[in-house]
């Protein structure tokens, strides 16, 4: 940590309105950045107003029509949101200019073109990208621009000091300029105190959690499909667990079949105290280089987690920790729910080995610290 008579001065930059919704993940990314960053740095935040831009629904966030008038309306809207992103852009960058800081570090956002004005004005800018920007918005409307939002995101990237990609998806982008490096998200330190004494046991039932603000990409089909496969010895010795919101397809289709018990949203602290009765934590679904905050909440509780072979948990995670079943794999996934229900004790060394990995390599305070010796290294004073 710096001496705080030397420290630089920043600003972070949160242009999406979305994410300063309590609710979600990023959110508390969010938060819990600017607490770290300001154990090294002078930092404060810049944010836009909580606003519902895009309207969404769980499990069902696909709005867009095939129609040719939503194709000319979605890249309409594209060349609206790109005018007011090059004017909020200049704004912002005079509100930086005006308090002279050190550098800027800023929540990519889609066409934000924030960076390529700060290189311009050669302040640093150090860019935290968590998904494809360009990708992302297609689920909303179709757009002919969309070849050329790619081509805009990519640049946003080339142009800042430095880019964390949340997950693995510098491995994506690939960028000419070598300016990137892949993170991953963290826990809390005392999250994962909380469980540094505990053991699971099972006394009852197999207990499964399921944490999410549920959206379509978290595949819940398949989670229901898989359950539906099982025999009925197996059900009967399962419960599902769900942390979050947008439940209701799944407790309807499976309530029927196993228990399932729905936690709603809790907070941390809550969290905390109940998933220490979970046993497994599965995510059914993820896109491929995306990061899932959800799995470092199941490994700090060491919880056998159940996630699939994508190009993220597998770059970064290995089967001594989870439990790896094959993408849109239905079966295989009650393959591995039926073992554990017969055998728990066989997979809980699993939980044990991600515990480690977690308070060793994927604290918030680790995360941010590399990322902290990053930003002095590339900033000039």
């Amino acid at each position: 940590m710096i001496s705080r008579k030397k420290r630089p001065k920043g600003i972070y930059v949160v242009n999406e309105a979305g994410c300063l919704d309590p609710t979600s993940g990023a959110y508390r990314h969010i938060d819990i950045g600017l607490s770290e960053l300001n154990k090294y740095f002078d930092i404060y935040l810049i944010s836009s107003k909580i606003k519902k831009s895009l309207k969404t629904t769980p499990q069902n966030d696909i709005v867009q029509n095939s129609k040719r008038s939503s194709l000319i309306k979605g890249t309409l809207s594209d060349c609206k949101i790109l005018l007011k992103s090059v004017i909020k852009s200049i704004q912002i960058s005079s509100i930086i200019c005006t308090n002279k800081v050190d550098f800027v570090y800023f929540r990519a956002s889609f066409l934000d073109l924030l960076p390529v004005v700060l290189n311009i004005l050669k302040i640093p800018c150090f860019v935290e990208s968590n998904g494809l920007q360009f990708e992302a918005r297609k689920k909303y409307y179709p757009s002919l621009l969309t070849p050329l939002n790619r081509w805009i995101e990519k640049k946003i990237y080339s142009c800042s000091r430095h880019v964390f990609f949340v997950g693995t998806y510098g491995d994506y982008w690939q960028l000419s300029t070598k300016n990137w490096s892949n993170v991953e998200n963290g826990v809390e330190i005392n999250f994962i105190n909380h469980y540094s004494n505990h053991q699971k046991i099972i006394n009852d039932k197999v207990n499964i959690a399921f944490i999410a603000r549920l959206m379509s990409h978290h595949q819940p089909s398949l989670l229901i499909k898989a359950i539906k496969i099982l025999e009925k010895e197996t059900k009967e010795n399962l419960c599902l667990n769900l942390f979050g919101t947008g439940f209701d397809t799944i407790k309807n289709e499976l309530e029927s079949h196993i228990e399932v018990i729905d936690h709603g949203f809790l907070d941390r602290n809550e969290l905390a105290d109940i998933l220490k009765m979970m046993h497994v934590g599965v995510i059914p679904g993820v896109p491929p280089y995306t990061s899932q905050m959800k799995l470092f909440d199941y490994g700090a509780s060491k919880c056998i987690s159940i996630v699939p072979r994508t190009y993220n948990f597998d770059y970064w995670f290995d089967t001594s920790e989870v439990e790896f079943f094959e993408i849109d794999d239905s079966l295989g996934l009650a393959k591995i729910l039926m073992a554990i229900t017969e055998q728990p004790a066989d997979y809980f060394s699993k939980g044990e080995s991600l515990y480690r990995k977690i308070s060793n390599d994927f604290s918030w305070e680790s995360v941010f610290d590399q990322k902290a010796k990053v930003i002095n290294q590339k900033i000039v004073r």
